[in-house]
């Protein structure tokens, strides 16, 4: 049975029962871990089009900085996922390897501009 939203929604904070009926209509557990596995996948799919770029050697330099770059993003979504899940110490993965993914973004742009 779904809880009176219009309650719900006009009086925020009124008492904890409200909130607690809004966290688990709208914020289930199910809907992170999903939605950090749709991003993992997503950056191996750009992972391996920039690694197959490299192979046909395209700009063979600058695929390859974008190809890491991506599996550094991919590396720490499954850092989130893992951290997510229950294992706190992957949290520490996620800032190595949001500080990777810039570094060679950048460094393959600047290649690729010729800079």
């Amino acid at each position: 049975m779904l809880p009176n939203l219009d309650v719900l929604l006009t009086s925020p904070g009124v008492n904890n029962k409200n909130d607690e009926a809004l966290s688990k209509l709208f914020m289930t557990s199910i809907y992170l871990p999903a939605a950090i596995f749709t991003s993992l996948i997503v950056s191996v799919v750009t992972m391996s089009v920039l690694f197959y770029l490299r192979h046909l050697k395209i700009h063979v330099r600058e695929s390859t900085c974008w190809a890491l770059a991506f599996t550094c993003m991919a590396m720490r979504q499954g850092c989130s996922l893992l951290a997510v899940s229950g294992l706190p110490f992957f949290s520490f993965g996620i800032d190595f390897f949001v500080m990777a993914y810039a570094c060679l973004l950048w460094a393959g742009v600047r290649i690729f501009s010729g800079v």
